[in-house]
C-alpha cells in the first residue's frame, strides 16, 4: 500500500502563547544566572534536534551547560545514536548525554547516575568557590535543570535526588504541561559534594519556526492539547507511524490492513474501546484523545520526530559497514601474523623444541 509521502500543513494550525509563568521564570533565570555554576539542558529525545527555546540559550550562555536527551527509552537506539552524532556537529561545545527518569521501579534511576559527575566534571571549582566566599556562603554548588515543558525536568531532578541524597521527591511532576510554574527554592539533591539544584518551568519561544514542528511539539505533550486541532494532530501522528514503518496499530486497534486514512482508524478505535454516543455514532474526540495516550504510552511503536527514516537507515548501513571494514582489516592482519610467523621458522623451532622436551621426558 502507497502511504502519503508529505503532510500538507496550513501556516497557522494552532495557537501559541508565551504565558506569564514562562516570562517570569525566564526573568527570574536570567537574574541569578550568575549565581549558578551550571546548568542540565533537559530536552525530549523524541524530539532531539528541534524545538529547542532560544531564549534559553540565549540566557545560559557562557555558562558550563550538559544537554540531557531525556526519555531516551521511547525512541530506537540507532536512531538516538545519529541524533546524538548530529547534535554534537551542531553544538561542539555542549557534551551530550542520555537519561530514562521517573521510572525508578523499573530501574530507570541507574540510567540517571552518570549525569551529576558529568556535569561536576565541566565545573571550575576554583571558580565555584570564589563565587561563594564573595557572598559570604559555605561551600556549595548551585546548578540549574531548563528546558522545554514537559520534558521530564521535575522526574530528572527527582531521580537526582533520590541516587544521591537518599531522599524522596522534592517537586511535583505530572503530564500536562506547565506543572511547574514558578522558579522554584533550590532542592539539595547531593550531600558529599553538596549540591543544589534550581529546578525552573518549562521555557519556549513565543513563536514556533514552522507547523510541523509545533505539531511535533504538541504529539509529546509539550504543547496543550487545547491550542492544536485534535484531529489533524492524530492524522499527523498516522502519518508518521506510518512513514516509519510502524505497524502496531493495526492489530492493537483491530484492524485488517494498515491505513492512511484517519477517519477509517478512529472507527476502529471507537469499536475497540466502545466510544459510542446516543444513537451509537462514533465518539470521535474519545477516540482521538485514546489514541494519543497509547502513543505517549509506549503503545504504538518508537520512532524520532525530526529524523527521516532513510536517513536512520543510511546510518545505521554506515555504522554496519564501518564494523564489517573493522572485521576486515583485523582478519587480514591475522593472516598477515600468521604468515610471518610461518615464514620466520619460529613456528618449526617451537614444535621441534616441543618434540625433544616430549623425548627426553
Amino acid at each position: 500500500m502507497a502511504f502519503r509521502k508529505t503532510f500538507p500543513i496550513a501556516e497557522k494550525v494552532f495557537v501559541q502563547t508565551f504565558p506569564n509563568h514562562m516570562a517570569k521564570g525566564l526573568l527570574v533565570l536570567q537574574h541569578r544566572s550568575p549565581h549558578i555554576d551550571g546548568v542540565f539542558l533537559v530536552h525530549d529525545a523524541r524530539i532531539p534536534l528541534s524545538g529547542y527555546s532560544d531564549n534559553v540559550f540565549n540566557c545560559l550562555q557562557g555558562m558550563p551547560l550538559l544537554l540531557v536527551l531525556n526519555k531516551a527509552d521511547l525512541v530506537p537506539r540507532s536512531h538516538l545514536e545519529l541524533a546524538m552524532e548530529i547534535l554534537r556537529r551542531r553544538l561542539p561545545d555542549v557534551p551530550v548525554m542520555t537519561s530514562v527518569v521517573g521510572k525508578q521501579h523499573q530501574g530507570g534511576d541507574k540510567f540517571a547516575k552518570h549525569l551529576l559527575p558529568g556535569m561536576l566534571n565541566l565545573l571550575d571549582m576554583e571558580k565555584v568557590r570564589d563565587r561563594r566566599t564573595a557572598n559570604n556562603e559555605d561551600f556549595y554548588i548551585r546548578l540549574a535543570v531548563a528546558g522545554i515543558p514537559n520534558c521530564g525536568k521535575s522526574s530528572f531532578l527527582n531521580a537526582l535526588r533520590r541516587i544521591y541524597a537518599k531522599r524522596g521527591a522534592g517537586t511535583r511532576v505530572g503530564f500536562v504541561p506547565g506543572i511547574t510554574r514558578a522558579v522554584l527554592n533550590e532542592i539539595n539533591v547531593s550531600r558529599k559534594p553538596p549540591v543544589f539544584v534550581v529546578d525552573t518551568p518549562g521555557i519556549m519561544d513565543p513563536s514556533i519556526p514552522n507547523s510541523e514542528i509545533g505539531l511535533q511539539l504538541a504529539l509529546i505533550g509539550t504543547i496543550a492539547p487545547n491550542r492544536i486541532d485534535t484531529r489533524m494532530l492524530c492524522d499527523y501522528l498516522l502519518y508518521r507511524l506510518n512513514k516509519h514503518r510502524l505497524f502496531h496499530y493495526v492489530k492493537f486497534f483491530g484492524m485488517e490492513a494498515p491505513s492512511d486514512d484517519i477517519a477509517t482508524v478512529l472507527i476502529a478505535i471507537c469499536k475497540r474501546i466502545g466510544a459510542l454516543m446516543k444513537g451509537k455514532k462514533p465518539d470521535y474526540h474519545r477516540a482521538q484523545t485514546w489514541f494519543l495516550e497509547q502513543y505517549r504510552k509506549d503503545k504504538l511503536g518508537r520512532f524520532i520526530m525530526d529524523i527521516d527514516l532513510d536517513m536512520a537507515n543510511e546510518y545505521i548501513a554506515k555504522k554496519q559497514n564501518e564494523r564489517l571494514e573493522v572485521a576486515k582489516q583485523r582478519d587480514q592482519q591475522f593472516i598477515k601474523d600468521q604468515e610471518w610467523w610461518e615464514g620466520s621458522g619460529l613456528s618449526a623451532s617451537s614444535s621441534s623444541s616441543s618434540s625433544s622436551s616430549s623425548s627426553s621426558s
